[in-house]
């Protein structure tokens, strides 16, 4: 019986550590669910010191240690759900009010609790029967197995109310299985049964008086404030929230043509985990007459009824640019279930036309497995605009804007088919130069011995367009480029044999940094020296490394310090250095409730008292202490290599 209830015990608190992943993505952002794994580790490390400085928790168990660790993890871990929506925390203020460092602490040493009592009770039961460490093992990773199978099934539609249920039931089944055996035959079990009655109440019923806390910052708060806005649908799956949201003031269409003069149709918003806006336009294909004054209709200038395979359409505009500028048949590669569901709402009577495919999945897996080829390939702006300064979104890992997707979505291309990217444009430039070099890599990476024939590049107020083409242009299609662009009062930043009069005519910039960094590009000899000289990286990413959105340098630094308290922008530029605060904060904790306990309980044994570890003296002598904490230190680096990854 102790084995299912450790097992239980494990699954609640793998399901937990997974669920806060899921809050801290939408209230604060991605970069917080990181916070989830340094809280269970600091909490199971910080309760192997107490239990290594009160061994007689465990020895005689005395304080029935697993049962009532069991209680007190069910209890805690809704408590923690109440706490970080009630802490006043707001990370995007950490730079001028220094009472956020103190909510900082308070916010990150909460959460600490639940997995503190639950390495109690697994530590505890480890220590009292060694010899029977590989089935108590075996059962706390069985428990473990169930808890990440829990994540991805029944609770995750229901958000993290269902999940804290979930994980309240499972404490419950804990302490009721646990319970006994360390209580004696003195009690009755009608308290015991009490309690798990009380746990079940608590776990269920006190997250649904808990609003989630999303910082005011995020799209959808923002969203919300709205004249007219209404959210009038929520939906969970295991990695995202989507928010659907109506409102009059919607007019989003990113790139947009100044010389449209129309009105844009009817939209409604959605966002994923309360960020990231993206936008479904109620209107039939007839409708949509501004699709033709977007950045991306250049390239259908160029084909007759193209085949069409659109990356990440988000809600859907590039889908209904590509139908009412005549595609033939549009491809759609969805990753999240959620937005392909909605899209297949939008475009019901098109799917069932057979002019549209919604494909939900990895778009990479299905780049990898098929062999169809697109006359027209469209990479979607379907994040938000973020300022580059703000560096927050440093290690927001995307697979689909690296050196080896690039290849992949060149690979997919008909003979004289386009590769079509858009990327926000940013000051100082960043992601628009580091779309353009991955291009260009990717170029010579098949084996393109010359690119420059291959490229162009059309600049709006707020969007970069990238077009390459298979094989190089002909000079009737950069007469059509020019000539849309010239009705569309765009700006050409690239194209081959481009005249220096023909730059920087409408949106005028102090230098056509693009041009000449997109020259440089195209230069092997000037492109390491480019790369060097900008202020921010904008080397090509790897799958190996996918941080597209990590443009940081350290020799930043110090012009970030110059600009907090001074600047507009949310961290002022430090976002990637809060995420170095966040690993500060760990490393001082973690020596508060670990390393110093342990080096004053160490220095009181050497002075006297030998600890009792239910080790043999040959055996505890024998290895020296450097070499144990040596050999946890780099399985619990190991571990992290091998959790995180997955977990992402």
């Amino acid at each position: 019986m102790r084995y299912l209830g450790l097992a239980a015990l494990s699954a609640a608190v793998l399901l937990l550590e997974l669920t806060l992943t899921r809050v801290y993505s939408v209230t604060q952002g991605y970069h917080f669910a990181f916070l989830a794994v340094s809280l269970g580790l600091l909490g199971f490390g910080a309760s192997g010191t107490v239990l290594y400085a009160a061994p007689a928790l465990w020895r005689r168990d005395r304080f029935h240690l697993l049962g009532a660790s069991a209680l007190l993890f069910g209890a805690s871990a809704p408590a923690v759900y109440w706490a970080i929506n009630t802490i006043p925390f707001d990370s995007y203020r950490l730079a001028v009010q220094p009472v956020m460092f103190l909510h900082l602490g308070l916010f990150y040493l909460v959460q600490v609790v639940p997995f503190f009592f639950a390495g109690l009770a697994l530590g505890g039961a480890l220590a009292r029967q060694p010899g029977r460490a590989a089935g108590l093992y075996g059962a706390s990773l069985a428990g473990s197995g169930l808890g990440a199978l829990l994540a991805l099934g029944g609770p995750s539609s229901w958000g993290p109310l269902g999940a804290l249920g979930i994980v309240a039931t499972l404490s419950a089944v804990a302490w009721v299985v646990l319970a006994p055996t360390c209580r004696g035959s003195g009690r009755g079990r009608w308290g015991v049964a009490a309690l798990a009655a009380l746990l079940l109440a608590v776990g269920w019923l006190l997250p649904r008086a808990v609003e989630l806390r999303v910082s005011p910052y995020r799209a959808l708060p923002q969203l919300l404030r709205q004249q007219g806005a209404e959210l009038v649908d929520t939906r969970w799956n295991a990695f995202s929230r989507v928010d659907v949201v109506t409102s009059d003031a919607l007019h989003r269409a990113p790139g947009l043509s100044f010389a449209y003069q129309e009105s844009l149709p009817p939209q409604t918003a959605a966002t994923v985990d309360a960020d990231n806006m993206t936008v479904f336009t109620d209107a039939g294909i007839d409708e949509a007459g501004f699709a033709g004054y977007l950045p991306a209709a250049a390239a259908y200038g160029l084909h007759e009824r193209p085949r069409v395979l659109v990356i990440e359409p988000g809600g859907g505009m590039d889908v209904l640019t590509a139908l009412s500028l005549g595609a033939e048949r549009v491809v759609a590669l969805v990753s999240n279930p959620i937005e392909a569901d909605l899209l297949r709402e939008q475009f019901a009577g098109q799917i069932a036309a057979r002019r549209v495919s919604v494909v939900v999945g990895n778009p990479r897996s299905y780049l990898e497995r098929t062999d169809e080829t697109f006359d027209l390939v469209e990479l979607s702006l379907r994040d938000a605009f973020r300022p580059v300064t703000v560096g927050a979104y440093s290690l927001r890992e995307s697979h689909l804007y690296t050196r080896e997707a690039f290849r992949g979505y060149l690979e997919r291309l008909a003979p004289g088919g386009i590769l079509v990217a858009t990327r926000w444009v940013q000051v100082p430039p960043s992601e628009e130069l580091r779309l353009a070099a991955t291009a260009i890599e990717a170029l010579e990476d098949i084996g393109v011995p010359r690119a420059d024939d291959r490229l162009a590049a059309i600049r709006t107020l707020q969007t970069f367009t990238l077009l390459i083409r298979n094989g190089a242009f002909t000079s009737g299609e950069l007469e059509r480029i020019r000539s849309f662009a010239d009705s569309r009062r765009m700006d050409v930043s690239y194209l081959p044999g481009i005249a220096p009069a023909e730059l920087n005519r409408h949106f005028v910039l102090p230098e056509e940094v693009y041009h000449a960094g997109i020259t440089a590009l195209l230069d092997p000899a000037q492109r390491q020296r480019f790369y060097e000289d900008q202020e921010f990286d904008i080397t090509p990413v790897t799958d190996d490394r996918p941080f597209f959105f990590n443009f940081f340098r350290w020799r930043q630094v110090p012009d970030v310090r110059a600009r907090i308290g001074k600047s507009w922008e949310p961290f002022a530029g430090a976002g990637f250095l809060v995420i170095v605060l966040f690993l500060g904060a760990a490393v001082v904790l973690s020596s508060l409730l670990i390393l110093a306990p342990l080096i004053f309980v160490g220095g009181r044994r050497r002075s006297g008292r030998r600890a009792v570890t239910g080790v043999p003296r040959s055996v505890e002598m024998s290895v020296p202490r450097w070499a144990v904490l040596t050999y946890f230190f780099v399985l619990g680096l190991a571990f992290l290599w091998i959790e995180l990854p997955l977990m992402q």
